[in-house]
């Protein structure tokens, strides 16, 4: 609940996803990138190519790169 962001209004998605139940994820995190959310995802290959959707390994790496500074 601490680190939760509340999300009132869902951004277009207007890229084809393979798997119309992953649009509502891909959404909630295009509705947050003011907020620099990641979609964190273990079958990239659902969503498009973009910078912040990112496998569990590569957002270790970005947090791990986060504390170094």
């Amino acid at each position: 609940m601490d680190n939760g962001l509340e999300i009132t209004e869902l951004s277009e998605v207007e890229e084809i996803m393979p798997d119309s139940k992953d649009v509502v994820f891909y959404a909630v995190t295009l509705a947050a990138q003011d907020r620099e959310a990641f979609l964190v995802t273990g079958n990239g290959k659902h969503f498009p190519q973009k910078p912040f959707v990112v496998t569990p390994a590569e957002l270790v790496e970005i947090l791990q790169n986060e504390i170094i500074r």
